[in-house]
C-alpha cells in the first residue's frame, strides 16, 4: 500500500465539496461540486464544470461540454455506463432535483436531459443519496428529500428543520436508460433505516453495501448489504458488544471496493475501503441531541464482506476531511488505485465552507502484477535502459511511460 499527495494549483482545479466522480478508461472525471455551504453557490462557468483527471500523469484538465447541462450543483451522483455519464438528483441554491442526465463521451459531448416514460414513478427530489450500476441500470437508495404529497408513503421520513420541509428516506429506485423507465422493486429481508449522507458502493457484480450516514436521531455506523440480483436486503450488521472493532457512526465518508467488483468470483470476499467522514461528536453547551459538534474522522477502515469484520487501516491517518469523493480505479482483479479528491477539514455546517480542499489523493492497494512491476521500474530507473528502451513493442513502452507521476505528488506513506 502506498499513497501520494498533489497539492493541486487552484487555476487548475479550484476548491470544492460535494462532488461526483466516475472513470471511463484511465479518466477520472469529476463534475462540480459547491464553494458555499451557506448560499448552495456553485462553480459558475459551466465550461469549467466538468474536470477530468489522467491517472497515469495526475494532471487534470477542463472538458468541454454543451447541452442541457445538470441542474444540481453538488450533492448528486454520477455512474459511468460504458461509455457515458449519467448524473442523477443533487441540490443547489434553489432547491432538490430528480432529473437524469447523461453524456456521451463522444466527438460533441453534449448533455441530455432523460425524461422517464413513467415519472410519477421517479424518486423524490433529493440529494445526498447512493447510486450504483447494475446490468446496465442505475440503482439509486435513501438520500435526503424534500417534503410533497407523498411524504406518507413506505421508505419516507420526514420532519421540519429550520424553515424547510425535507427528510431522509429508504426508497429503493431502478432507472433503465434503455426504456426510460423508473421501477421500484420489491424486496426482502430487513430494509435499512431511512438515512442520507450513507455510501452505498457496488462490491461485486450483484451486490452493494450501505454503510453509515445521518439518521433522524444522530450518526450511525449501521451496515446493511444489497443483494441487487435477488432484491435481498442481508440484514442490518452493528457491532455485537462494545469491544467489537467496528467503525463509529458517520456521514459524509467515502467508499470503495478494494477488487473489482465486475470481476469478484462468488469464492471471494469483497473488500470495503471506507474513508474518514463527520461524526457526532459532543454536545454543544446546553443544546439537545441534535445539536452537536460535529467531529472530523482521519480514520479509514477496510470490511471483510463476506465474514461482517472490520480491520482498521492505521496508516491512512491524519489524512480526514468530510464531504470528499474517492473513486476507484483497477490496474487488475487484485490491485486499485483509490483517488480522492476535494472535500473540507471542518464541519462545514457549524464553521461555514471556507476550509475547501483542492488535493488530489492517490492510494494503492492491491498486489501489483509482475508487468507493471517491471514497467514502473523500468521509467523510475530510465538511465539504465536508454539504449534498450526502443527495443521495445510501442505498446509495452507505452505503458512504461504512462507510469510518470506528477512532478508536484509527495508520497504520505
Amino acid at each position: 500500500m502506498s499513497g501520494l499527495l498533489i497539492e493541486n494549483d487552484a487555476k487548475e482545479i479550484p476548491p470544492r465539496f460535494g462532488t461526483s466522480s466516475c472513470i471511463i478508461n484511465d479518466q477520472l472525471y469529476v463534475w462540480r461540486g459547491s464553494t458555499n455551504i451557506r448560499s448552495g453557490s456553485e462553480m459558475r462557468t459551466e465550461a469549467k464544470s466538468l474536470y477530468s483527471l489522467n491517472i497515469a500523469t495526475l494532471k487534470w484538465k477542463v472538458v468541454a461540454t454543451n447541452g442541457e447541462l445538470p441542474k444540481a450543483t453538488a450533492a448528486m451522483e454520477m455512474c459511468a455506463i460504458e461509455q457515458t455519464i449519467y448524473v442523477f438528483g443533487g441540490w443547489e441554491m434553489f432547491g432538490r432535483h430528480n432529473d437524469v442526465h447523461r453524456l456521451p463521451l463522444d466527438d460533441k459531448m453534449t448533455w441530455e436531459l432523460v425524461k422517464p416514460v413513467n415519472p410519477t414513478e421517479a424518486p423524490l427530489n433529493k440529494d445526498k443519496f447512493g447510486m450504483v450500476e447494475h446490468d446496465g441500470r442505475l440503482v439509486v437508495f435513501a438520500g435526503a428529500a424534500e417534503a410533497d404529497i407523498r411524504q406518507s408513503k413506505p421508505g419516507v421520513m420526514f420532519f421540519s428543520y429550520d424553515t424547510y420541509g425535507f427528510g431522509w428516506t429508504n426508497e429503493l429506485h431502478v432507472f433503465d436508460p434503455k426504456t426510460c423507465v423508473w421501477c421500484v422493486p420489491d424486496t426482502t429481508g430487513e430494509t435499512p433505516q431511512p438515512s442520507a449522507a450513507s455510501s452505498f458502493t457496488k462490491v461485486s457484480p450483484h451486490l452493494a453495501v450501505l454503510f453509515g450516514g445521518r439518521q433522524k436521531d444522530g450518526r450511525v455506523n449501521d451496515l446493511a448489504i444489497l443483494d441487487m440480483d435477488k432484491w435481498v436486503w442481508n440484514g442490518v450488521f452493528h457491532p455485537l458488544t462494545p469491544q467489537t472493532l467496528w467503525p463509529e457512526g458517520r456521514s459524509f465518508h467515502s467508499a470503495v471496493s478494494l477488487l473489482d467488483p465486475t470481476t469478484v468470483q462468488s469464492s471471494s470476499s469483497p473488500k470495503l475501503l471506507v474513508l474518514w467522514g463527520l461524526s457526532d461528536g459532543k454536545p454543544v453547551g446546553n443544546a439537545n441531541k441534535n445539536e452537536r459538534s460535529g467531529e472530523v474522522l482521519d480514520d479509514a477502515w477496510v470490511l471483510d464482506v463476506k465474514q461482517v469484520t472490520w480491520t482498521k487501516v492505521s496508516s491512512l491517518k491524519a489524512h480526514g476531511r468530510l464531504w470528499h469523493n474517492s473513486t476507484a480505479y483497477y490496474l487488475s482483479p487484485c490491485e486499485c488505485q483509490v483517488v480522492t479528491f476535494g472535500g473540507s477539514p471542518v464541519d462545514l455546517y457549524r464553521f461555514g465552507s471556507n476550509n475547501k480542499m483542492s488535493d488530489t489523493i492517490l492510494m494503492e492497494f492491491g498486489v501489483k502484477t509482475l508487468f507493471r512491476s517491471c514497467a514502473m521500474y523500468i521509467n523510475e530507473n530510465r538511465r539504465l535502459f536508454e539504449n534498450v528502451l526502443c527495443l521495445l513493442p510501442v505498446q509495452v513502452l507505452g505503458y512504461v511511460n504512462d507510469c510518470v507521476r506528477y512532478d508536484r505528488a509527495k508520497k504520505i506513506f
